[in-house]
């Protein structure tokens, strides 16, 4: 059963891959038609899929193709394609670290990346879909913490102490 489409995000359901040979692996992108007009920040995202499913891996494209496109993955599509969240297929949410989110910028084209791993002893056919919860950005939202430069430096007010010593120069 399909859960209903999430009132803060997307649900994508890609096309059924038939005949998944036991033994066997297959892995397939779909490239959705829609993407934001404007950036918008991905919080979460959920995957589902049918049995022997690996998993799903939501990414963007600023590469696009035709909406619908269906096809098995390649290491050309990987060089275009920017990660914005996975999951396993068994519908448990992968949510962002504290205010982190994921960034898709305006006119990005959606990707699922989805993944089978037969290990039955028949033929399977494999369906997956996934939900990236997504929101309008916020001021507060970071993409990854900026780290500082060893080179600037804080000002401090007087009477306060720096909370890091100065680096020296070393004598050679």
């Amino acid at each position: 059963m399909v859960p209903p489409v999430p009132a803060n995000g997307l649900q994508v359901i890609t096309p059924i891959f038939r005949d998944v040979a036991a033994g066997t692996e297959v892995e397939g992108v779909r490239l959705d038609r829609r993407g934001p007009a404007r950036r918008a920040d991905v919080r979460s995202t959920i995957g589902y899929q049918t049995d022997f499913g690996h998993h799903t891996i939501v990414y963007y494209t600023t590469q696009k193709l035709p909406a619908g496109t269906r096809r098995v993955c390649t290491d050309n599509d990987m060089a275009s394609f920017r990660y914005l969240a996975g999951n396993p297929g068994d519908g448990i949410a992968n949510v962002a670290p504290g205010n982190l989110v994921y960034k898709i910028p305006p006119g990005a084209q959606i990707v699922i990346n989805h993944h089978y791993l037969n290990s039955g002893t028949e033929a399977v056919d494999g369906q997956s879909l996934s939900e990236p919860r997504v929101r309008r950005p916020r001021p507060d939202s970071r993409r990854r913490a900026r780290p500082r430069s060893s080179t600037r430096r804080s000002r401090c007010r007087p009477g306060c102490r720096r909370s890091r010593p100065r680096a020296t120069s070393i004598a050679r």
